[in-house]
């Protein structure tokens, strides 16, 4: 390899570097934290069971009743019955 191809090799990469470095900077700093999150609400629906008393993304607080395969059946204060996506739960509240 002659200094010119060696140059232009050079150029292309020192051209590309910001790109390489913007795409690792989002994935560290966005794609990865949000990845964690979802896999840590996906665990945390998981493991609800009836009794549980959790926030869901429209605000309601309930407790749930009974559990389906994609939804919730959840008793709120007022003793009304509703049913909701599991996808639709994003906090469980602590009783204590």
């Amino acid at each position: 390899m002659d200094m010119t191809q060696y140059q232009a090799t050079a150029k292309i990469f020192a051209q590309l570097l910001p790109f390489i470095l913007l795409i690792a900077v989002l994935y560290f700093f966005i794609i990865r934290p949000q990845k964690q999150q979802q896999k840590a609400l996906a665990k945390m629906r998981s493991e609800l069971k009836p009794g549980k008393k959790i926030i869901t993304r429209g605000g309601l607080i309930g407790k749930i009743s009974s559990i389906e395969e994609t939804t919730f059946m959840i008793k709120l204060h007022d003793g009304t019955q509703i049913e909701i996506l599991k996808d639709a739960i994003i906090s469980v509240i602590n009783e204590n």
